[in-house]
């Protein structure tokens, strides 16, 4: 058995971290980092996607620190970013307009950098997902990037923050705002744009958590799954909530 590569970032587990201890439901080739995080839909939520982009080590001034062949590297944290309605509205309420956004749900005493042992084991959000610290998020996906296109993604990321942009339940919500990070990679590697949109009712469409993974899986390369959500995560919006808007 080969000692991971990257045992230092993992100091929770055993050096040995072949897919963090638990090859029965976690799958990583090489032991590097995750960016996409997944709560599935059931009957009782909606579901939720979230971000998690590396950071990288500075020295004392504030410059990064490179490797003997001029790499950055990563210091084993992550800015989590995710999107939530920043109000109490019910979705019947207005079905798709604008509310105040909170791009800081899960904002702690480090801000939003989170410890690997957070996005994989704790819960991110800060229990807004479930009611303990251990409602860990369902799907874990890495998409394998660099430094420069970490910091384009977490620079499109914190641009729209910066703009306030609204909160929408169809079409602005916790998918599309993951679905604008991921979309920096898909262009950047002239790969085709992610669009999580799916039927949800019979009057309605909207993004979707669980689509914007699927649509991952299908057309972004070089994506490691680390905690697989199951077969569940294939089934439609509709299919998994048991019910829908409008009737539907």
């Amino acid at each position: 058995m080969n000692l991971d590569p990257l045992a230092e970032k993992y100091y929770e587990f055993s050096p040995y971290n072949n897919v963090l201890n638990n090859p029965i439901s976690n799958v990583d080739p090489d032991g590097m980092d995750v960016i996409l995080l997944l709560w599935t839909t059931n009957e009782d939520r909606w579901g939720h996607a979230a971000l998690a982009v590396s950071n990288y080590k500075k020295d004392e001034d504030g410059n990064y620190i490179e490797d003997e062949d001029g790499n950055k590297i990563e210091d084993g944290t992550y800015t989590f970013y995710n999107l939530w309605p920043g109000d109490e509205a019910s979705i019947f309420d207005n079905i798709d307009g604008e509310r105040k956004p909170d791009y800081e749900v899960g904002k702690g005493e480090n801000g939003m950098i989170k410890t690997l042992a957070d996005i994989l084991y704790g819960d991110p959000t800060g229990e807004y997902i479930g009611e303990s610290d251990n409602y860990y998020a369902d799907g874990l996906m890495r998409i394998d990037t660099d430094f420069k296109t970490d910091q384009e993604v977490k620079e499109g990321l914190e641009s729209i923050q910066e703009s306030k942009k609204k909160y929408q339940n169809l079409s602005y919500n916790c998918a599309d705002y993951c679905k604008d990070g991921l979309n920096i990679i898909q262009e950047k590697n002239g790969e085709i744009t992610l669009y999580p949109n799916e039927q949800i009712g019979r009057k309605f469409s909207g993004s979707t958590a669980g689509n914007l993974w699927r649509q991952a899986v299908k057309y972004m390369k070089s994506t490691y799954i680390i905690r697989n959500p199951g077969e569940y995560v294939n089934k439609s919006f509709k299919e998994k909530r048991g019910k829908s808007l409008g009737g539907g």
